[in-house]
Protein backbone atom coordinates (compact mmCIF):
# COMPACT_ATOMS: atom_id res chain seq x y z
CA UNK A 1 0.00 0.00 0.00
CA UNK A 2 1.03 2.92 -0.77
CA UNK A 3 0.09 6.61 0.49
CA UNK A 4 -0.65 9.58 -1.85
CA UNK A 5 -0.14 13.24 -0.40
CA UNK A 6 -1.79 16.54 -2.49
CA UNK A 7 1.19 19.45 -2.86
CA UNK A 8 0.33 22.81 -3.71
CA UNK A 9 2.61 22.64 -6.99
CA UNK A 10 0.02 20.06 -8.12
CA UNK A 11 -3.27 21.95 -7.57
CA UNK A 12 -1.88 24.86 -9.02
CA UNK A 13 -1.23 22.72 -12.30
CA UNK A 14 -4.35 21.46 -12.05
CA UNK A 15 -5.92 24.66 -11.53
CA UNK A 16 -3.96 26.21 -15.00
CA UNK A 17 -4.94 23.27 -17.28
CA UNK A 18 -8.58 23.35 -16.00
CA UNK A 19 -8.55 27.64 -16.60
CA UNK A 20 -6.99 26.76 -20.24
CA UNK A 21 -10.09 24.30 -21.16
CA UNK A 22 -12.37 26.98 -19.21
CA UNK A 23 -11.52 29.87 -21.78
CA UNK A 24 -14.17 28.87 -25.01
CA UNK A 25 -16.90 28.77 -22.01
CA UNK A 26 -15.81 32.10 -21.18
CA UNK A 27 -15.93 33.29 -24.54
CA UNK A 28 -19.38 32.03 -24.76
CA UNK A 29 -20.23 34.10 -21.54
CA UNK A 30 -19.15 37.28 -22.75
CA UNK A 31 -21.07 36.42 -26.16
CA UNK A 32 -24.16 35.79 -24.17
CA UNK A 33 -23.47 39.07 -22.12
CA UNK A 34 -23.57 41.10 -24.90
CA UNK A 35 -26.41 39.47 -26.17
CA UNK A 36 -28.12 40.37 -23.20
CA UNK A 37 -27.53 43.78 -22.62
CA UNK A 38 -27.84 45.27 -26.44
CA UNK A 39 -30.89 43.22 -26.16
CA UNK A 40 -32.09 45.10 -23.10
CA UNK A 41 -30.76 48.21 -24.21
CA UNK A 42 -32.83 47.78 -27.30
CA UNK A 43 -36.03 47.40 -25.08
CA UNK A 44 -35.50 50.21 -22.85
CA UNK A 45 -33.96 52.72 -25.74
CA UNK A 46 -36.41 55.46 -26.43
CA UNK A 47 -36.28 56.98 -30.15
CA UNK A 48 -36.69 60.62 -29.13
CA UNK A 49 -33.89 60.73 -26.38
CA UNK A 50 -30.84 62.05 -26.98
CA UNK A 51 -27.10 60.96 -25.64
CA UNK A 52 -23.63 60.27 -26.77
CA UNK A 53 -25.28 56.10 -27.96
CA UNK A 54 -27.89 56.29 -30.19
CA UNK A 55 -29.20 52.79 -31.86
CA UNK A 56 -31.16 52.81 -34.75
CA UNK A 57 -33.97 50.28 -33.97
CA UNK A 58 -33.78 48.34 -37.13
CA UNK A 59 -29.82 47.29 -37.28
CA UNK A 60 -29.91 46.96 -33.88
CA UNK A 61 -32.24 44.30 -33.66
CA UNK A 62 -31.00 42.61 -37.75
CA UNK A 63 -27.32 42.84 -35.34
CA UNK A 64 -29.16 41.33 -32.64
CA UNK A 65 -30.84 38.20 -34.40
CA UNK A 66 -27.54 37.60 -36.26
CA UNK A 67 -25.44 37.59 -33.71
CA UNK A 68 -28.41 35.35 -31.47
CA UNK A 69 -27.77 32.89 -34.46
CA UNK A 70 -24.78 32.60 -34.27
CA UNK A 71 -23.83 32.03 -30.41
CA UNK A 72 -26.90 29.22 -30.63
CA UNK A 73 -24.74 27.36 -33.67
CA UNK A 74 -21.56 27.71 -31.01
CA UNK A 75 -23.21 26.50 -28.38
CA UNK A 76 -25.07 23.88 -30.24
CA UNK A 77 -23.58 22.55 -33.64
CA UNK A 78 -21.53 19.39 -33.18
CA UNK A 79 -18.41 20.46 -34.82
CA UNK A 80 -18.02 23.74 -32.87
CA UNK A 81 -19.02 21.46 -29.13
CA UNK A 82 -16.30 19.12 -30.54
CA UNK A 83 -13.73 22.03 -31.36
CA UNK A 84 -14.45 23.58 -27.81
CA UNK A 85 -14.13 21.01 -25.93
CA UNK A 86 -10.26 20.63 -27.32
CA UNK A 87 -9.99 23.79 -26.23
CA UNK A 88 -10.04 25.67 -29.59
CA UNK A 89 -12.18 27.40 -32.22
CA UNK A 90 -12.14 27.37 -35.91
CA UNK A 91 -10.53 30.31 -37.38
CA UNK A 92 -13.74 31.99 -38.99
CA UNK A 93 -15.63 31.52 -35.63
CA UNK A 94 -12.82 33.63 -34.18
CA UNK A 95 -12.75 36.24 -36.78
CA UNK A 96 -17.21 36.34 -36.46
CA UNK A 97 -16.76 37.49 -32.98
CA UNK A 98 -14.22 40.20 -33.82
CA UNK A 99 -16.41 41.44 -36.75
CA UNK A 100 -19.97 41.29 -34.79
CA UNK A 101 -18.23 43.47 -32.27
CA UNK A 102 -16.79 46.02 -34.30
CA UNK A 103 -20.19 45.91 -36.30
CA UNK A 104 -21.56 47.17 -32.87
CA UNK A 105 -19.37 49.49 -32.55
CA UNK A 106 -20.54 51.34 -35.95
CA UNK A 107 -23.75 51.11 -35.48
CA UNK A 108 -23.49 52.93 -31.72
CA UNK A 109 -21.69 55.68 -33.53
CA UNK A 110 -18.57 54.64 -34.15
CA UNK A 111 -15.05 54.08 -32.10
CA UNK A 112 -15.58 57.18 -30.27
CA UNK A 113 -18.92 55.32 -28.07
CA UNK A 114 -16.32 53.14 -26.09
CA UNK A 115 -17.77 49.69 -27.70
CA UNK A 116 -14.99 49.45 -29.75
CA UNK A 117 -13.14 48.11 -26.39
CA UNK A 118 -14.70 45.24 -26.25
CA UNK A 119 -13.09 43.56 -29.08
CA UNK A 120 -9.83 43.16 -27.23
CA UNK A 121 -11.33 40.41 -25.04
CA UNK A 122 -12.53 38.23 -28.16
CA UNK A 123 -8.65 38.82 -29.63
CA UNK A 124 -7.24 37.66 -26.44
CA UNK A 125 -9.01 34.43 -26.11
CA UNK A 126 -8.76 34.11 -29.42
CA UNK A 127 -5.18 34.29 -29.54
CA UNK A 128 -4.64 32.42 -26.41
CA UNK A 129 -7.44 29.54 -27.62
CA UNK A 130 -5.69 28.87 -30.57
CA UNK A 131 -2.10 28.35 -29.32
CA UNK A 132 -0.98 31.79 -30.63
CA UNK A 133 -1.19 30.82 -33.82
CA UNK A 134 -2.80 33.61 -36.19
CA UNK A 135 -2.88 35.94 -33.61
CA UNK A 136 -1.39 38.70 -36.03
CA UNK A 137 -4.18 37.81 -38.21
CA UNK A 138 -6.91 38.38 -35.79
CA UNK A 139 -5.53 41.89 -34.71
CA UNK A 140 -5.23 43.12 -38.64
CA UNK A 141 -8.43 42.05 -39.08
CA UNK A 142 -9.71 44.20 -36.29
CA UNK A 143 -7.55 47.09 -37.22
CA UNK A 144 -8.67 47.30 -41.04
CA UNK A 145 -12.66 46.97 -39.43
CA UNK A 146 -11.94 49.88 -36.91
CA UNK A 147 -10.38 51.90 -39.62
CA UNK A 148 -13.11 51.33 -42.15
CA UNK A 149 -15.76 52.10 -39.61
CA UNK A 150 -13.56 55.44 -39.20
CA UNK A 151 -13.64 55.77 -42.70
CA UNK A 152 -17.17 55.51 -42.81
CA UNK A 153 -17.96 57.80 -40.07
CA UNK A 154 -15.97 60.24 -42.01
CA UNK A 155 -18.36 60.01 -45.21
CA UNK A 156 -21.74 59.84 -43.05
CA UNK A 157 -20.71 63.46 -41.18
CA UNK A 158 -18.27 65.07 -43.24
CA UNK A 159 -19.52 68.53 -41.49
CA UNK A 160 -17.78 67.43 -38.60
CA UNK A 161 -14.45 66.90 -39.41
CA UNK A 162 -13.01 67.66 -35.63
CA UNK A 163 -14.90 64.61 -34.64
CA UNK A 164 -13.79 62.50 -37.93
CA UNK A 165 -10.12 63.07 -37.06
CA UNK A 166 -10.95 62.44 -32.97
CA UNK A 167 -12.30 58.65 -34.75
CA UNK A 168 -8.88 58.15 -36.40
CA UNK A 169 -6.49 59.06 -33.56
CA UNK A 170 -9.34 56.86 -31.14
CA UNK A 171 -8.89 53.73 -33.66
CA UNK A 172 -5.55 53.78 -34.39
CA UNK A 173 -4.97 53.73 -30.44
CA UNK A 174 -7.46 50.68 -30.15
CA UNK A 175 -5.49 49.28 -33.21
CA UNK A 176 -2.27 49.39 -31.40
CA UNK A 177 -4.47 48.04 -28.35
CA UNK A 178 -5.71 44.91 -30.63
CA UNK A 179 -1.95 44.08 -32.14
CA UNK A 180 -0.23 44.50 -28.13
CA UNK A 181 -3.13 42.20 -26.77
CA UNK A 182 -2.70 39.35 -29.77
CA UNK A 183 1.00 39.47 -29.48
CA UNK A 184 0.90 38.80 -25.64
CA UNK A 185 -1.85 36.27 -25.54
CA UNK A 186 0.51 34.63 -28.12
CA UNK A 187 3.28 35.07 -26.24
CA UNK A 188 1.65 34.00 -22.75
CA UNK A 189 -0.21 30.95 -24.24
CA UNK A 190 2.57 29.28 -26.58
CA UNK A 191 4.24 29.64 -23.36
CA UNK A 192 1.92 28.40 -20.93
CA UNK A 193 1.36 25.15 -23.15
CA UNK A 194 4.78 24.34 -23.63
CA UNK A 195 5.06 24.63 -19.75
CA UNK A 196 1.91 22.16 -19.56
CA UNK A 197 3.49 19.61 -22.38
CA UNK A 198 6.36 19.60 -20.62
CA UNK A 199 4.41 19.05 -16.94
CA UNK A 200 2.82 16.69 -18.70
CA UNK A 201 5.60 14.81 -19.96
CA UNK A 202 7.06 14.78 -16.47
CA UNK A 203 3.86 13.59 -15.20
CA UNK A 204 4.00 10.36 -17.49
CA UNK A 205 7.63 9.91 -16.29
CA UNK A 206 6.49 10.50 -12.69
CA UNK A 207 3.21 7.90 -12.76
CA UNK A 208 5.93 5.33 -15.03
CA UNK A 209 8.82 5.52 -11.96
CA UNK A 210 5.89 5.59 -9.40
CA UNK A 211 4.55 2.12 -11.31
CA UNK A 212 7.92 0.82 -11.13
CA UNK A 213 8.28 1.19 -7.30
CA UNK A 214 5.60 -0.18 -6.92
CA UNK A 215 6.51 -3.26 -8.93
CA UNK A 216 9.98 -3.24 -6.98
CA UNK A 217 8.18 -3.09 -3.70
CA UNK A 218 5.75 -5.26 -4.64
CA UNK A 219 8.12 -8.15 -5.72
CA UNK A 220 10.40 -7.67 -2.99
CA UNK A 221 11.22 -10.75 -0.77
CA UNK A 222 11.39 -8.72 2.04
CA UNK A 223 8.51 -7.26 4.28
CA UNK A 224 9.17 -2.86 3.62
CA UNK A 225 6.98 -0.61 6.16
CA UNK A 226 7.57 2.92 6.72
CA UNK A 227 6.79 4.65 9.64
CA UNK A 228 6.69 8.40 10.75
CA UNK A 229 8.06 10.28 13.59
CA UNK A 230 4.63 9.32 15.72
CA UNK A 231 4.86 5.83 14.58
CA UNK A 232 2.19 5.79 12.37
CA UNK A 233 2.83 3.52 9.02
CA UNK A 234 3.04 5.74 6.02
CA UNK A 235 3.65 2.80 3.62
CA UNK A 236 3.94 -1.16 3.14
CA UNK A 237 4.13 -3.74 0.55
CA UNK A 238 2.40 -7.04 0.45
CA UNK A 239 4.72 -9.26 2.00
CA UNK A 240 4.73 -6.95 5.14
CA UNK A 241 0.74 -7.18 5.24
CA UNK A 242 1.68 -11.20 5.47
CA UNK A 243 3.56 -11.04 8.66
CA UNK A 244 1.81 -8.08 10.23
CA UNK A 245 -2.13 -8.66 9.02
CA UNK A 246 -3.47 -5.79 10.94
CA UNK A 247 -0.80 -3.74 9.12
CA UNK A 248 -3.15 -0.58 8.03
CA UNK A 249 -1.98 3.62 6.73
CA UNK A 250 -2.31 5.83 8.85
CA UNK A 251 -2.21 3.39 11.86
CA UNK A 252 -0.07 2.76 15.11
CA UNK A 253 1.26 -1.21 15.42
CA UNK A 254 1.79 -2.77 18.75
CA UNK A 255 4.01 -5.17 17.24
CA UNK A 256 6.28 -2.06 16.65
CA UNK A 257 6.07 -0.37 19.43
CA UNK A 258 9.59 -1.73 20.28
CA UNK A 259 10.85 -0.52 17.18
CA UNK A 260 9.76 2.94 17.75
CA UNK A 261 10.90 3.53 21.35
CA UNK A 262 14.64 1.65 20.13
CA UNK A 263 14.40 4.31 17.28
CA UNK A 264 14.07 7.15 19.50
CA UNK A 265 17.07 6.44 21.24
CA UNK A 266 19.29 6.01 18.18
CA UNK A 267 17.57 8.50 16.16
CA UNK A 268 20.67 8.96 13.43
CA UNK A 269 22.18 5.59 13.52
CA UNK A 270 20.80 1.76 11.53
CA UNK A 271 19.83 -0.72 14.37
CA UNK A 272 18.42 -4.25 14.45
CA UNK A 273 15.24 -5.89 15.89
CA UNK A 274 13.43 -8.81 16.48
CA UNK A 275 9.80 -8.98 17.05
CA UNK A 276 7.22 -11.71 17.18
CA UNK A 277 3.96 -12.63 14.81
CA UNK A 278 1.31 -15.19 14.87
CA UNK A 279 3.71 -17.20 12.22
CA UNK A 280 6.68 -16.82 14.56
CA UNK A 281 9.81 -14.28 14.60
CA UNK A 282 10.81 -11.22 12.31
CA UNK A 283 14.33 -9.92 11.89
CA UNK A 284 13.98 -6.13 11.22
CA UNK A 285 16.50 -4.46 10.03
CA UNK A 286 15.54 -0.47 10.74
CA UNK A 287 17.07 2.73 8.79
CA UNK A 288 16.38 6.19 9.64
CA UNK A 289 15.31 8.88 6.99
CA UNK A 290 16.74 11.81 8.01
CA UNK A 291 16.85 13.70 4.03
CA UNK A 292 13.26 14.59 4.78
CA UNK A 293 11.28 16.67 7.77
CA UNK A 294 9.94 15.00 9.59
CA UNK A 295 12.16 12.53 9.91
CA UNK A 296 10.86 9.04 8.68
CA UNK A 297 12.28 5.05 9.62
CA UNK A 298 12.39 2.52 6.99
CA UNK A 299 12.23 -0.85 7.83
CA UNK A 300 12.71 -4.04 6.24
CA UNK A 301 11.91 -7.38 7.72
CA UNK A 302 12.02 -11.15 7.19
CA UNK A 303 10.74 -14.63 9.37
CA UNK A 304 13.60 -16.27 10.67
CA UNK A 305 12.23 -19.23 9.03
CA UNK A 306 12.80 -17.63 5.65
CA UNK A 307 16.12 -16.71 6.51
CA UNK A 308 17.30 -19.77 8.09
CA UNK A 309 15.67 -21.33 4.67
CA UNK A 310 18.25 -18.74 2.55
CA UNK A 311 21.02 -19.97 4.68
CA UNK A 312 20.03 -23.72 4.00
CA UNK A 313 19.66 -22.72 0.05
CA UNK A 314 23.10 -21.08 0.14
CA UNK A 315 24.86 -23.52 1.86
CA UNK A 316 23.30 -26.36 -0.45
CA UNK A 317 24.48 -23.98 -3.05
CA UNK A 318 28.37 -23.86 -2.07
CA UNK A 319 28.32 -27.60 -1.07
CA UNK A 320 27.14 -28.30 -5.25
CA UNK A 321 29.65 -26.12 -6.44
CA UNK A 322 32.27 -27.75 -3.64
CA UNK A 323 31.26 -31.33 -4.82
CA UNK A 324 30.96 -30.81 -8.23
CA UNK A 325 34.66 -29.75 -8.52
CA UNK A 326 35.97 -32.54 -6.63
CA UNK A 327 33.81 -35.06 -8.53
CA UNK A 328 36.23 -33.17 -11.52
CA UNK A 329 39.69 -34.03 -9.99
CA UNK A 330 38.24 -37.66 -8.33
CA UNK A 331 37.31 -38.67 -11.97
CA UNK A 332 41.08 -39.14 -13.19
CA UNK A 333 42.20 -40.72 -10.90
CA UNK A 334 39.13 -43.08 -9.88
CA UNK A 335 39.68 -44.22 -13.88
CA UNK A 336 43.38 -44.79 -13.38
CA UNK A 337 42.39 -46.93 -10.11
CA UNK A 338 39.10 -48.55 -12.45
CA UNK A 339 41.94 -49.91 -15.56
CA UNK A 340 44.55 -50.81 -12.62
CA UNK A 341 41.76 -52.97 -11.08
CA UNK A 342 41.13 -54.46 -13.82
CA UNK A 343 44.51 -55.35 -15.03
CA UNK A 344 44.99 -57.07 -11.39
CA UNK A 345 41.74 -59.32 -12.22
CA UNK A 346 42.85 -60.27 -15.28
CA UNK A 347 46.43 -60.99 -14.31
CA UNK A 348 44.97 -63.26 -11.12
CA UNK A 349 42.54 -65.04 -13.07
CA UNK A 350 45.96 -66.78 -14.35
CA UNK A 351 47.79 -66.98 -11.24
CA UNK A 352 46.14 -69.92 -9.32
CA UNK A 353 48.31 -68.50 -6.08
CA UNK A 354 46.18 -65.47 -6.43
CA UNK A 355 42.69 -66.80 -6.48
CA UNK A 356 42.48 -65.90 -2.66
CA UNK A 357 42.73 -62.28 -3.12
CA UNK A 358 40.14 -61.75 -6.03
CA UNK A 359 37.09 -61.48 -4.00
CA UNK A 360 39.33 -57.98 -2.77
CA UNK A 361 39.96 -57.48 -6.15
CA UNK A 362 36.42 -57.67 -7.23
CA UNK A 363 35.16 -55.29 -3.87
CA UNK A 364 37.65 -52.61 -5.10
CA UNK A 365 35.92 -52.91 -8.73
CA UNK A 366 32.58 -52.44 -7.36
CA UNK A 367 33.60 -49.74 -5.03
CA UNK A 368 35.06 -48.24 -7.97
CA UNK A 369 31.85 -48.15 -9.78
CA UNK A 370 29.97 -47.34 -6.95
CA UNK A 371 32.35 -44.20 -6.95
CA UNK A 372 31.95 -43.50 -10.64
CA UNK A 373 28.30 -43.13 -10.65
CA UNK A 374 28.07 -40.98 -7.67
CA UNK A 375 30.39 -38.33 -9.80
CA UNK A 376 28.23 -38.87 -12.77
CA UNK A 377 25.10 -37.76 -10.64
CA UNK A 378 26.99 -34.86 -8.84
CA UNK A 379 27.87 -33.87 -12.63
CA UNK A 380 24.04 -34.12 -13.68
CA UNK A 381 23.49 -31.53 -11.06
CA UNK A 382 25.57 -29.13 -12.35
CA UNK A 383 24.54 -29.75 -16.32
CA UNK A 384 21.00 -29.03 -15.14
CA UNK A 385 21.15 -25.22 -16.72
CA UNK A 386 22.20 -26.30 -20.27
CA UNK A 387 19.19 -27.34 -21.62
CA UNK A 388 18.31 -28.20 -25.36
CA UNK A 389 14.67 -28.30 -25.33
CA UNK A 390 12.46 -29.62 -27.88
CA UNK A 391 9.29 -30.86 -28.99
CA UNK A 392 9.22 -34.35 -27.71
CA UNK A 393 5.97 -37.08 -29.09
CA UNK A 394 5.49 -38.36 -25.70
CA UNK A 395 3.91 -41.70 -26.87
CA UNK A 396 6.85 -42.38 -29.24
CA UNK A 397 9.46 -41.31 -26.44
CA UNK A 398 7.85 -44.09 -24.22
CA UNK A 399 7.62 -46.44 -25.99
CA UNK A 400 11.82 -46.41 -27.12
CA UNK A 401 12.31 -45.67 -23.83
CA UNK A 402 10.53 -48.97 -22.52
CA UNK A 403 12.10 -50.70 -25.09
CA UNK A 404 15.48 -49.83 -23.92
CA UNK A 405 14.59 -50.27 -20.16
CA UNK A 406 13.36 -54.19 -20.85
CA UNK A 407 16.60 -54.89 -22.79
CA UNK A 408 18.77 -53.21 -19.64
CA UNK A 409 16.48 -55.41 -17.45
CA UNK A 410 15.07 -58.80 -19.33
CA UNK A 411 13.61 -59.95 -16.04
CA UNK A 412 10.95 -57.07 -16.36
CA UNK A 413 9.01 -58.55 -19.38
CA UNK A 414 5.54 -59.20 -17.75
CA UNK A 415 6.34 -56.85 -14.77
CA UNK A 416 4.94 -53.30 -16.56
CA UNK A 417 1.41 -52.22 -16.87
CA UNK A 418 1.54 -49.70 -19.25
CA UNK A 419 -1.83 -47.38 -19.27
CA UNK A 420 -2.10 -44.15 -21.65
CA UNK A 421 -4.96 -41.29 -21.47
CA UNK A 422 -3.65 -39.27 -23.31
CA UNK A 423 -4.23 -38.21 -27.12
CA UNK A 424 -1.99 -39.49 -29.56
CA UNK A 425 -0.39 -36.31 -30.59
CA UNK A 426 0.51 -35.21 -27.03
CA UNK A 427 3.80 -32.99 -27.55
CA UNK A 428 6.07 -31.89 -24.87
CA UNK A 429 8.66 -28.96 -24.73
CA UNK A 430 11.57 -31.00 -22.96
CA UNK A 431 15.38 -32.02 -23.11
CA UNK A 432 15.05 -35.16 -23.99
CA UNK A 433 18.21 -36.30 -21.97
CA UNK A 434 16.68 -34.37 -18.79
CA UNK A 435 13.93 -36.73 -19.44
CA UNK A 436 15.56 -40.07 -20.14
CA UNK A 437 17.50 -39.58 -16.86
CA UNK A 438 14.28 -38.65 -15.29
CA UNK A 439 12.40 -41.37 -16.01
CA UNK A 440 15.95 -43.71 -15.47
CA UNK A 441 16.20 -42.82 -12.16
CA UNK A 442 12.24 -43.14 -11.19
CA UNK A 443 12.18 -46.55 -13.32
CA UNK A 444 15.34 -48.06 -11.56
CA UNK A 445 14.17 -47.56 -8.06
CA UNK A 446 10.56 -49.00 -9.19
CA UNK A 447 12.53 -52.35 -10.01
CA UNK A 448 14.93 -52.11 -7.25
CA UNK A 449 11.96 -51.99 -4.27
CA UNK A 450 8.89 -53.92 -6.78
CA UNK A 451 8.38 -57.19 -6.00
CA UNK A 452 9.25 -58.60 -9.44
CA UNK A 453 5.93 -60.11 -9.96
CA UNK A 454 3.27 -59.66 -13.20
CA UNK A 455 2.21 -56.00 -13.29
CA UNK A 456 4.68 -54.84 -10.50
CA UNK A 457 5.52 -51.28 -11.90
CA UNK A 458 2.69 -49.42 -13.14
CA UNK A 459 3.32 -46.33 -15.79
CA UNK A 460 0.56 -44.07 -17.04
CA UNK A 461 0.20 -41.15 -18.87
CA UNK A 462 -2.98 -38.56 -18.22
CA UNK A 463 -3.48 -35.22 -19.91
CA UNK A 464 -5.45 -32.59 -18.15
CA UNK A 465 -7.74 -30.48 -20.60
CA UNK A 466 -8.28 -27.68 -18.18
CA UNK A 467 -4.61 -26.97 -18.07
CA UNK A 468 -3.07 -28.76 -20.53
CA UNK A 469 -0.85 -30.75 -18.15
CA UNK A 470 0.46 -33.63 -18.84
CA UNK A 471 0.99 -36.08 -15.88
CA UNK A 472 3.37 -39.00 -16.16
CA UNK A 473 3.11 -41.43 -13.03
CA UNK A 474 5.30 -44.04 -11.84
CA UNK A 475 4.46 -46.83 -8.89
CA UNK A 476 5.44 -49.82 -8.03
CA UNK A 477 3.77 -52.54 -5.63
CA UNK A 478 7.13 -52.20 -3.15
CA UNK A 479 6.59 -51.59 0.26
CA UNK A 480 6.26 -47.60 -0.24
CA UNK A 481 8.34 -44.42 1.03
CA UNK A 482 8.34 -44.30 5.37
CA UNK A 483 5.80 -41.62 5.71
CA UNK A 484 9.13 -39.77 8.23
CA UNK A 485 11.05 -40.20 5.09
CA UNK A 486 8.91 -38.47 2.68
CA UNK A 487 9.41 -34.77 3.17
CA UNK A 488 13.41 -35.68 2.72
CA UNK A 489 13.42 -37.71 -0.49
CA UNK A 490 14.40 -35.06 -2.74
CA UNK A 491 17.02 -33.78 -0.44
CA UNK A 492 21.02 -34.56 -1.59
CA UNK A 493 22.67 -37.05 -0.24
CA UNK A 494 19.60 -38.47 1.32
CA UNK A 495 19.56 -42.43 1.24
CA UNK A 496 18.18 -45.62 2.65
CA UNK A 497 20.48 -47.57 0.57
CA UNK A 498 23.39 -49.28 1.72
CA UNK A 499 24.13 -48.69 -2.51
CA UNK A 500 22.84 -45.73 -3.26
CA UNK A 501 24.16 -42.39 -3.25
CA UNK A 502 21.39 -39.94 -2.16
CA UNK A 503 21.60 -37.94 -5.49
CA UNK A 504 19.30 -39.75 -7.98
CA UNK A 505 15.79 -37.93 -6.99
CA UNK A 506 17.87 -34.75 -6.24
CA UNK A 507 18.83 -34.75 -9.71
CA UNK A 508 15.66 -36.05 -11.21
CA UNK A 509 13.97 -32.87 -9.26
CA UNK A 510 16.43 -30.20 -11.00
CA UNK A 511 16.59 -32.06 -14.12
CA UNK A 512 12.53 -31.22 -13.96
CA UNK A 513 12.45 -27.67 -12.80
CA UNK A 514 15.25 -26.49 -15.44
CA UNK A 515 12.44 -27.50 -18.02
CA UNK A 516 9.65 -25.92 -15.98
CA UNK A 517 8.44 -29.55 -14.94
CA UNK A 518 7.44 -30.36 -11.41
CA UNK A 519 8.28 -33.97 -9.93
CA UNK A 520 6.60 -34.77 -6.65
CA UNK A 521 5.88 -38.29 -4.38
CA UNK A 522 2.53 -38.48 -3.86
CA UNK A 523 2.68 -40.56 -0.33
CA UNK A 524 -1.15 -41.47 -0.51
CA UNK A 525 -1.04 -43.17 -3.47
CA UNK A 526 2.90 -43.90 -3.07
CA UNK A 527 3.47 -43.22 -6.89
CA UNK A 528 6.01 -40.37 -7.95
CA UNK A 529 4.07 -37.88 -10.59
CA UNK A 530 6.14 -35.62 -13.03
CA UNK A 531 3.53 -32.95 -14.33
CA UNK A 532 4.58 -30.80 -17.60
CA UNK A 533 2.96 -28.39 -20.19
CA UNK A 534 1.46 -30.28 -22.84
CA UNK A 535 0.05 -29.44 -26.13
CA UNK A 536 -1.89 -31.08 -29.12
CA UNK A 537 0.02 -31.11 -32.15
Amino acid sequence: MFRQESFSDALFIERVKRNVEYLPNLVAVMRIAIAVAVLVFYLLQNNNNTGSVHFERLPLFAWESVYTFFILVTLFLPQVKAAKFKGIYPLAINLMDIFMIVLLTHLAGGVETGFGIFVLPFIATASFTTGGRNALAYASFATILLFLTSISHFWLNQESRTDVQQDIIVAAFLSLACFFVALMSAYGSVNIRRALGTISRNEEQIAQLSNLNKLVLEHAQEGLVVLNNTGKVMLFNNQAKKYLPNLFLDDNIAELQNILNTWQEHRYHQFDETCLYEGGQLQIHAVPLTEQEPPLLLLSMRSSAEIAQTARTDKLASLGQLTANLAHEIRNPLAAVSQANELMLDSMKEDEDAAPYLSLVNIIGHNVKRINRMVQEIQAVNRSDRMQAKNIHIHQFLQEFLAEFTLSHPDAQGCLDIRTECPENTHIYFDDSHLQQILDNLMNNAWKYCDKSQFAIQIATRLREDNNELIIAVADNGPGIPPENVERIFEPFFTTSDEGTGLGLYVAQNLAQANHAVLRYRATLRKFELIVKAELL
